[in-house]
């Protein structure tokens, strides 16, 4: 695990609430690593262990091989649904450049 400052998640237009745990996430939505990585967010919100008032998680997509705006969105209307994270503890962005 790498510490991030608020500072560092501002640029992206994340939102970083108060008095909330933050989990945050680099994704691609081809990565199998990844999905696991959301069906267990999604379990421990489920379970009652993680909920939308102790827990926030962002999640940011770059550009990549196989990832662009088009299979970003598709990701989010037809994938992220199915992992059980409710929509208010979640803020997610695809950033038009790869990462370095």
């Amino acid at each position: 695990t790498t510490p991030l400052t608020v500072n560092e998640l501002t640029p992206f237009g994340f939102s970083i609430p108060q008095n909330k745990i933050v989990v945050f996430r680099i994704f691609a939505t081809w990565c199998p690593y990844c999905k696991d990585d959301f069906a267990e967010i999604g379990k421990r919100f489920k379970s009652g262990q993680w909920t939308e008032d102790n827990v926030h998680v962002i999640f940011m997509n770059y550009k990549n091989r196989a990832d662009d705006q088009a299979t970003f969105d598709q990701f989010l209307s037809n994938k992220l649904p199915n992992f059980g994270i409710p929509k208010d503890a979640i803020q997610l962005t695809y950033v038009d450049k790869t990462y370095k």
